[in-house]
């Protein structure tokens, strides 16, 4: 009888536990690292959607290999950030947000020179801002999963701001 208790206590308390870890492990991100999220997936959907758009309409050849290389490198991290929010039980925007969706707004409907120009400014100016975000939750985010990502895509995002820069440096 005392071993039948034990046994029913025992198995309680490892439901208990185990539902405990679940719903820590699902669902339950920080307020810091959901933010983070969000604006990482809106900023993703700007750079392919505006890499696919100045990829054609640019004139020089380094800014449309630049818009080229932006639709490859995030439309891969971008995969990689829904398989992680769909880990963690958030759902990601479809669209971009008001900030992302004013710049692709601005820079849609110019052409040629004037586009190349406006677009390096812009990618340098969203890369710098990328770059000091990933690296913040790099550092500081809650979710060690989260934290990971933007460790693994801060690289990267590095390598997009000097090369934008360089570009940007030509264009002078």
């Amino acid at each position: 009888m005392k071993r039948t208790v034990l046994i029913l206590f025992l198995a309680a308390a490892f439901s208990v536990f185990a539902m405990s870890a679940y719903a820590q492990d699902k669902g339950s991100v920080s307020k810091g690292d959901m933010k983070f999220v969000m604006e990482a997936a809106s900023g993703g959907l700007l750079e392919v959607e505006l890499g696919n758009y100045v990829a054609q309409a640019a004139s020089s050849p380094d800014v449309k290999a630049f818009a080229q290389r932006m639709v490859t490198d995030h439309s891969k991290a971008n995969q990689e950030l829904m398989t992680l929010a769909e880990d963690k039980q958030i759902k990601l925007p479809k669209e971009m947000n008001k900030k992302h969706m004013k710049a692709y707004q601005k820079l849609k409907g110019m052409q040629g020179a004037d586009l190349d120009k406006a677009y390096m400014k812009q990618m340098v100016k969203d890369h710098k801002d990328d770059v000091k975000a990933f690296g913040n939750e790099a550092k500081k985010g809650k979710d060690p999963d989260i934290k990971a990502f933007a460790a693994n895509t801060l690289p990267i995002l590095q390598e997009h701001l000097k090369l934008a820069q360089d570009i940007q440096k030509k264009m002078k």
